[in-house]
């Protein structure tokens, strides 16, 4: 389930900075501050939930629809290459465009057009 935008319904999210000490605290107890790209609404969600926190979620949108991304095509700082030695997975958010890395699994695989799921 996408995180929408309470004034708009858009799911085209991000996370939004820190403003206060406020903010700070609550991020510790997983209420994140989100912002819509859309409309320009800022507002707190709370991210964390049991069902979900197995899975891989994108750092910047909170998103699990996910793909890959591959070391030839993209330079990774060092310090992912080792993590990557040590199991963690390759994730690239299909809306954000963000390529992290996470030892969880992806929870939702992105279909594009013409691929199959999991296809690099």
């Amino acid at each position: 389930m996408a995180l929408r935008c309470p004034a708009c319904g858009s799911e085209n999210i991000r996370s939004s900075l820190s403003q206060t000490l406020t903010d700070e605290i609550g991020k510790v107890f997983g209420f994140f501050k989100l912002r819509c790209k859309d409309c320009d609404h800022r507002f707190s969600h709370f991210i964390w939930d049991a069902v979900n926190s197995f899975w891989a979620r994108c750092p910047r949108c909170y998103r699990q629809d996910l793909g890959t991304w591959s070391v030839k095509y993209y330079r990774a700082p060092t310090r992912w290459l080792v993590l990557m030695k040590l199991g963690a997975k390759r994730h690239r958010c299909e809306y954000c465009r963000h390529n992290f890395i996470d030892f969880r699994r992806a929870k939702f695989k992105y279909r594009g057009r013409g691929r199959q799921a999991g296809a690099h």
